[in-house]
């Protein structure tokens, strides 16, 4: 016997929606073919896009509307980022979507905002866990999963999903593009409105392959105090005793982020300190003890800031 897969359907319909973007120009750019040829490849183009944007995340799918991932029923229940950083919180959704679907997600959504904690975010010697600021632009992944950043999406908010496996585009007929002096006035005027237009629909085959997360921050803090001592089973042994500071100082910085990072490490180098009745040899110095830290707690994947905001939705889903 072969394995067999078996898939249950239902009839659902999704309509062909018009989408379209246009601006003013004068008859002299008209007149300039070349220069026509750039405005419309840079803002109509550009424009249409933004729209095509908001439509497939945002589309409330009434009159000339897309119906919008994020208006869909059936999508899996939204990830609260409660204490957690924005990524972790993420990465949190990603493993509810795969293992709730056996779909794995192929793309996050995430605000401009909202990406720009996770850019920033640093060990506990202030270099960033990114390539940081003079790295070659790269295109932004996450976990592994690329992430088009748009304001299409509210600040605090993100979308994850199975863009490229249980939803999908379709276009109907190429770009259009028309131009007419007969809109208001703009004949009086020397004026020319210039339209694109696309007929397209999107179709969402497993809406519980997409959710949110919520309650993502704009800027995190990584600051703590130490309010610990070290406990009876470790003092005497110098190894143990540094292990449990570096965990301690990094769980302190986690959780409380009102007081400031050399008292922690200082208050935390001196309990060790008294824990071990001598000086700090064994170990080495506070600041090779931070940098064993933050190489302990680096994490597999790094995250890779780009210089541009270029990504949208829609080119997850091609």
């Amino acid at each position: 016997m072969k394995p067999e897969s078996t898939l249950t359907f239902d009839a659902v319909s999704d309509a062909v929606k018009k989408l379209a973007h246009w601006l003013p120009v004068t008859d002299e750019m008209l007149q300039d073919v070349s220069a026509m040829a750039g405005y419309i490849n840079a803002r109509l183009i550009r424009g249409l896009r933004i729209t095509e944007d908001d439509q497939l995340l945002n589309g409330s799918g009434s009159g000339a509307n897309i119906q919008g991932v994020l208006n869909r029923s059936g999508l899996a229940a939204a990830q609260p980022r409660g204490s957690d950083s924005n990524a972790d919180a993420v990465l949190k959704q990603i493993a509810a979507i795969t293992t709730a679907t056996n779909i794995p997600p192929t793309g996050i959504v995430m605000n401009p905002a909202n990406w720009l904690s996770i850019q920033l975010a640093k060990d506990l010697e202030g270099q960033y866990f990114g390539d940081g600021p003079f790295s070659r632009p790269q295109r932004p992944t996450l976990w592994g999963l690329p992430v088009a950043i748009t304001t299409a999406i509210s600040s605090g908010t993100a979308l994850v999903g199975a863009f490229q496996t249980a939803s999908q585009v379709f276009h109907f007929g190429g770009l259009r593009v028309e131009a007419s002096n007969s809109h208001s006035d703009f004949f009086t005027k020397n004026l020319v409105a210039i339209r694109a237009e696309q007929r397209e629909a999107l179709c969402v085959y497993v809406p519980a392959a997409f959710g949110t997360v919520t309650g993502l921050v704009q800027r995190q803090s990584r600051r703590g105090k130490w309010s610990g001592g070290v406990p009876a089973a470790v003092r005497g042994n110098p190894v143990t005793a540094a292990v449990f500071t570096r965990q301690a100082v990094f769980h302190a910085r986690e959780n409380d982020e009102r007081s400031n990072d050399r008292g922690a490490l200082s208050s935390a180098v001196g309990t060790l300190d008294r824990a071990k009745g001598r000086e700090l040899r064994t170990v080495g110095p506070a600041r090779a003890l931070v940098r064993r830290s933050s190489d302990d707690l680096r994490p597999a994947r790094t995250l890779q800031p780009s210089a541009r905001v270029n990504s949208l939705p829609c080119s997850l889903m091609n």
